[in-house]
């Protein structure tokens, strides 16, 4: 047996010792050569095996080694992937990337501490869940090899800073807003997503459309246009028809707010008849379009219907209705 032969058998049989750490998909001649010296008179670049899963060993059979090398190989050689463990600050850095937003703040609490292959973290936004009103599960991959991948988790905060406008005292059903009744604040949210805010330079005409309790953040959907008629009062009614028009005077049964469809009483004969509000003490009735269908953009609160029509009719005799 010549001294080549006997290199690679006495190589080989302190190779099984411990396991060769391989970067790539492939298993190289180049990654053996350490293990086993006659691996290094092979070009680099031979391919020898297909590398084991991150996390797993495998033991290189002694004929498949001598088969690659032309001569006999007296052990099995162990390999493995290349892996580490994750760090807080490359999590923290592939949330940012993610995130695209200089003024959020990220805290890592906890993280997968499985060891994982080099490769590149992504945690891409549809895997943040919510799990609490603070704290959200991120889940992310590491991309690695060719199109392969395994994937980690994150627990993290996520918060940023948020302007919001505070209500500085109870304020009732119907409370008319204004700059004294509520505070602007910058408080820490913690959501991707914070909720719709109120605009302070736009609650003129703006009332409570709940209780709002003080210190309460105050959401668009707590406030309504304030009512631009009340019930009882009298509005200038315009009657519309065939290119016609007809005004008198009428009293609203119901309040209501600019769009809104309400009752209004007709003085002639006291009947109740249907208008769209347009503005404070201001309502129309189209005759053409409410008989029809509903007049676009009101929302009702007219009751039981009637004919139109017969408005058109009855206020030809107001003696206040003028063309």
């Amino acid at each position: 047996m010549n001294c080549a032969v006997w290199i690679a058998l006495i190589s080989a049989a302190t190779a099984g010792a411990q396991c060769v750490e391989i970067s790539g998909d492939r298993i190289r001649a180049r990654d053996l050569a350490g293990a086993l010296s006659a691996f290094a008179a092979l070009p680099p670049e031979t391919e020898i095996a297909i590398s084991p899963v991150p996390g797993v060993s495998r033991k290189l059979p002694a004929a498949q080694l001598s088969k690659a090398l032309g001569t006999p190989v007296a052990a099995d050689i162990c390999v493995k992937r290349v892996t580490r463990s994750l760090t807080v600050d490359e999590i923290t850095a592939a949330l940012r990337r993610s995130l695209q937003d200089d003024e959020a703040k990220v805290s890592v609490l906890d993280y997968s501490r499985a060891s994982i292959p080099e490769g590149q973290l992504d945690f891409p936004r549809s895997g943040l869940s919510l799990s609490s009103n603070t704290l959200s599960v991120w889940r992310g991959r590491i991309q690695y090899g060719a199109g392969r991948s395994t994937a980690v988790w994150a627990k993290v905060r996520i918060s940023k800073p948020t302007k919001v406008l505070v209500a500085r005292r109870v304020l009732p059903v119907g409370h008319v807003l204004s700059a004294a009744d509520v505070e602007e604040r910058q408080i820490d949210s913690y959501s991707l997503t914070p909720p719709a805010l109120v605009d302070p330079g736009k609650l003129e005409g703006l009332e409570a459309a709940r209780e709002i309790r003080a210190e309460t953040t105050i959401q668009p959907w707590m406030l309504r246009a304030k009512a631009a008629i009340k019930k009882g009062d009298l509005l200038r009614v315009s009657v519309n028809a065939s290119g016609a028009q007809l005004r008198f005077e009428a009293k609203a049964e119901f309040e209501g707010r600019v769009g809104d469809r309400i009752l209004v009483r007709n003085p002639l004969n006291g009947r109740l008849v249907a208008a769209v509000i347009r503005g404070e003490g201001i309502a129309e009735i189209d005759v053409d379009r409410t008989n029809h269908g509903k007049d676009p953009g009101s929302s009702s609160h007219a009751g039981p219907s009637v004919d139109q029509r017969d408005v058109y009719s009855e206020a030809q005799g107001l003696p206040s209705a003028s063309r």
